[in-house]
């Protein structure tokens, strides 16, 4: 690509350099909610009155702004990336593309959504480190949404508190006390956001409790409950649910005949989390849902009211809106799904599964909602929802298609696995007995549980949630767990050694076996199979059996017998007088690692970006973003799903399928050389079967194949035993075996 391919990452209308330059927060965040309280704007106090102290204590609010900028930035670059979904599942369509092809884009799309996930959990935690009054949305809501509610009870406690407790807070109101106070009016947001019978609803206390603390007489406290009911009230204007809508409608009317336009919203001007697409809206359905998770007995499914959040039943095709549009779907198909998935499904509370805080950040968001629905909702689990939720507005003229596609194409990669399993317990019956390759076959097809039917299809395949797995499935179940497969008793090394010698050789040229290239050309960087560059002939056993674990001078004695032993002209087969001798000196084999054969792995999975380039953005940019949490994200994001488009075909083979392929490549060829009545006797080593003739075999393999194509002057026509020229023989084998399996296999 020659541009950006995120016109998010190159939105220059906002940037925090300029806000934090002088722009007040009022400027950005809208304050409507004000005017039930005071028809003036808050007055800020005089700059010569600040303290040092005061100064650095009124920057949460401008860390808060950036803070939502920076989810508003997130939030329009998964609204961008499902935009380019839907463009190329319509593309795709129309030009006749397989419908598999968008599972590339469906994966990128959901890579980089957790991905901002992971952004947001990392500035929340710093938000809450940096400013420890700001612990919950709706203290950052209280402290720059609501100054001028926080200032009113500041000087109704001043005012009716006692002269003591008065003077106090004269001396502290900028300070600890004021930062009190919005603790205090974000805590009353949370209990109009509570349903009334929630138990940690506080509604029917906090005020009491507030004045007992700071002894505010009967005269205080009544002001105060009046302010509490109007900001509910403000509160149900800004964020209507079921019948509210109805009076936010009628509040509209009388504000536009008033002010000639309606009223603004409190992120008015952040169009990914604000106005009809408010994060905060989301925020309140969910700390509303919770404690109808708490009140649900485990063994009982939810069941929701239908039709109290919208239209019933919801149908894709016709939102045109996160809030309300969406409200039906999101609490009568999506979470109540989720409950039972995380209560009784793969993500149960006692399920922990391997590399879920890098690959599935959604899903592990999910869990701790259902474990501990009590708690306020978090910025990270409303904007993992928020993430969802705009994932489906943006392609929802196709989300059906989408989900369709998603749940064929993983139920088809496990039917692949199937005919592996099946195909090699006909064929090589002891390679299944061994436990390593039973172990990772069965940890891959355990993965299948991600998409039992019992669960709602709209919950587990919508385009977010569909994705993920397809995420998780990809690259800890086909890359991690394939890697430990594919080459589990040497046979990716083994087939790749052969296949590069006949390259290197001139017996064979690359094009002639497609799924060899392919092999190769992912495997050979791999530190398992070649330890440095691929040898040039003459090196072929060496390099072989460094990469089996010798020491080097143990696999340069080899290839000098070798060599003596091609150069005799002896025939017939025979096995090394050395051999138990390089056996106890062999160093650790080096296994397959994903991170070595994919940059995407070690990006999403490691989160190793040290190496990350910025490729997109000018230098105008890059000096203006400054090295902002947000600009950051967007080259690490924008590296990843480089390598993604890069490692496509690497990622779409399905690798313990491979494993099974080259493993009976391996047991096919020993027979076709006649090697099996030699490893049918070998008892040397105290290893199982398989264990003890794959080390035969090594043997057999390096001193005669590889001797052969290293060292003999015809090495397509040299003889070991009469009738078998080893090069042709072997060539000719490996062109008819692996041009005879049907691609759609792996």
């Amino acid at each position: 690509n020659s541009g950006n391919r995120f016109d998010a990452f190159l939105d220059d209308d906002l940037q925090e350099d300029e806000l934090l330059d002088g722009d007040n927060p009022e400027q950005i965040i809208s304050m409507s909610g004000e005017n039930l309280i005071s028809a003036e704007a808050p007055t800020p106090m005089p700059p010569d009155f600040l303290s040092l102290d005061d100064l650095m204590r009124a920057d949460d609010r401008n860390d808060i702004v950036v803070f939502l900028l920076t989810l508003d930035e997130a939030m329009d670059l998964i609204g961008t990336q499902y935009k380019a979904v839907l463009h190329n599942h319509r593309h795709y369509r129309s030009e006749g593309v397989p419908a598999s092809a968008i599972m590339e884009e469906y994966l990128e799309a959901a890579v980089s959504s957790n991905m901002a996930i992971q952004l947001v959990q990392q500035l929340e935690f710093d938000l809450q480190a940096q400013h420890p009054h700001l612990t919950t949305p709706y203290r950052c809501f209280a402290t720059l949404v609501l100054p001028t509610v926080v200032q009113h009870v500041a000087e109704t406690v001043q005012e009716h508190s006692s002269e003591e407790n008065a003077n106090d807070i004269i001396g502290s109101s900028q300070g600890i006390m004021k930062q009190e106070i919005s603790m205090f009016v974000g805590d009353w947001l949370e209990c109009h956001c509570r349903n009334p019978s929630d138990r940690r609803n506080q509604s029917a206390t906090i005020v009491a409790d507030f004045c007992s603390k700071h002894n505010v007489n009967i005269n205080g406290k009544h002001s105060l409950d009046q302010l509490f009911e109007a900001t509910g009230i403000m509160l149900k204007m800004e964020l209507p649910i079921g019948p509210e809508k109805r009076s936010k409608q009628q509040f509209e009317q009388q504000v536009r005949q008033q002010h000639g336009g309606p009223p603004r919203g409190w992120l008015q001007n952040m169009p990914a989390i604000g106005g009809d697409r408010a994060i905060h809206h989301t925020m309140r359905l969910l700390q509303a849902f919770g404690s109808v998770i708490r009140d649900t007995p485990d063994n009982k499914a939810i069941t929701s009211r239908r039709g109290f959040f919208g239209h019933s039943p919801w149908r894709a095709g016709r939102a045109r809106k996160i809030q309300h549009d969406l409200d039906e779907f999101l609490m009568s198909d999506i979470l109540p799904q989720w409950v039972t998935m995380c209560r009784k499904g793969i993500w149960g509370q006692t399920t922990t599964l391997p590399r879920e805080e890098e690959l599935c950040t959604l899903f592990v968001v999910l869990r701790r909602y259902v474990q501990d629905p009590d708690k306020p909702v978090s910025w990270s689990l409303a904007f993992s929802v928020h993430a969802m939720l705009t994932a489906i507005l943006e392609t929802d003229g196709v989300m059906e298609d989408l989900m369709r596609i998603g749940r064929e194409v993983f139920y088809k990669y496990f039917e692949q696995q199937q005919h592996a399993l099946e195909t090699m317990a006909a064929k090589e019956s002891d390679f299944c007995d061994s436990d390593v390759y039973y172990k990772n076959m069965f940890c891959v097809a355990f993965l299948k549980n991600l998409g039992l039917d019992v669960f709602g299809q709209r919950a587990m395949w919508n385009p977010l949630c569909g994705g993920t797995t397809f995420s998780y499935l990809t690259f800890f179940g086909n890359l991690e767990a394939g890697c430990a497969i594919i080459d589990c008793h040497a046979q990716l090394r083994i087939t790749l050694h052969l296949y590069h010698a006949l390259l290197t050789a001139g017996i064979l040229e690359t094009g002639q076996i497609p799924i060899m290239d392919l092999i190769y050309e992912k495997f050979k960087s791999s530190r398992a199979v070649f330890e440095g560059p691929p040898p040039e002939q003459g090196q072929f056993v060496k390099a072989f059996w460094i990469s089996f674990g010798m020491k080097i001078s143990d696999a340069k004695a080899m290839a000098e017998s070798a060599q003596l032993f091609v150069d005799s002209q002896q025939t017939g087969y025979r096995a090394h007088e050395s051999n138990q001798a390089t056996w106890r000196r062999r160093r650790r084999m080096h296994a397959v690692e994903p991170a070595e054969l994919s940059t995407a792995f070690r990006r999403i999975c490691n989160r190793d970006f040290h190496d990350v380039v910025d490729l997109y953005h000018t230098a105008e940019q890059r000096r203006r973003a400054r090295g902002s949490d947000f600009y950051l994200h967007a080259v690490r994001t924008n590296n990843t799903l480089d390598a993604l488009d890069e490692e496509a075909r690497l990622l779409s083979l399905h690798l313990p399928s491979v494993g099974s392929i080259l493993e009976q490549f391996v047991c096919s060829l020993s027979r076709v050389l006649q090697w099996d009545p030699i490893l049918t006797s070998i008892a040397s080593i105290e290893h199982s079967l398989v264990d003890q003739k794959r080390q035969g075999l090594a043997v057999l393999f390096a001193q005669h194949l590889l001797g052969t194509l290293d060292f003999a002057g015809d090495p397509l026509n040299r003889e070991i035993i009469p009738g078998f020229p080893m090069g042709l023989t072997s060539s000719q084998f490996m062109t008819l075996f692996f041009n005879a399996f049907d691609p759609s296999a792996v």
